[in-house]
């Protein structure tokens, strides 16, 4: 029997960012809005917050219909502060628009695929995490791509080596790769549990 890793209940107005400083400090400032998805709650300061972090769980993590496929739709821009694509979680959605075959694969052997969820009127639910994204250490392969479109604009801020770019154009080249080829932007690391399950779903799929 595979064993299940036990989670906390997740409060979106309660439970911590696990993210860092400024996840948590955005987390907690007033008027902050907090989407319900126990693994990839995302916060929304400002105008349209609300529509912007609704049907979360619904959507799945980095779904169609998720809060980075809204503001995507909106227009809106990805700033990469000190770090690279594999923190670009809007690859992650362009991987649903491309439907590619390894959506359903695990993050990890007994992760959990379910999470108890604290709703704003008390009740507490049962939620699914799956699909939820899983390796993203070969998405700095979609760099240079985006660098040769003129599609990025990179600066500092403040001491940070900074990238800026608009998250529908991420998504849009990224869905087109991996139309072509859903191996594309997988990690070539030998030890990486996640990418060797992707590639042999892959193969069922496609036969390659």
């Amino acid at each position: 029997m595979r064993q299940q890793v036990a989670i906390p209940v997740f409060d979106p107005r309660a439970t911590p960012s696990e993210m860092g400083l400024v996840t948590e400090t955005a987390r907690r400032r007033p008027g902050a809005v907090r989407s319900q998805h126990p693994r990839h709650s995302v916060v929304v300061i400002g105008a349209n917050a609300e529509e912007l972090t609704s049907g979360h769980l619904e959507a799945g993590a980095l779904g169609l219909g998720s809060p980075p496929d809204k503001l995507a739709k909106r227009g809106g821009y990805l700033l990469l502060l000190r770090v690279d694509h594999v923190a670009n979680s809007a690859i992650h959605v362009a991987e649903a628009h491309a439907k590619v075959p390894y959506l359903a694969a695990p993050r990890s052997p007994g992760f959990p695929e379910e999470a108890v969820v604290r709703l704003s009127t008390g009740e507490e639910i049962t939620a699914s995490l799956m699909p939820i994204p899983t390796c993203s250490r070969g998405f700095p392969k979609l760099e240079p791509i985006l660098r040769e479109e003129r599609l990025i604009r990179y600066a500092k801020v403040g001491d940070a080596h900074s990238q800026f770019v608009r998250a529908q154009d991420v998504i849009e080249i990224a869905t087109g790769i991996l139309q072509r080829d859903p191996r594309t932007l997988l990690c070539d690391l030998p030890d990486c549990w996640a990418c060797a399950r992707k590639r042999e779903m892959i193969n069922t799929a496609l036969r390659w």
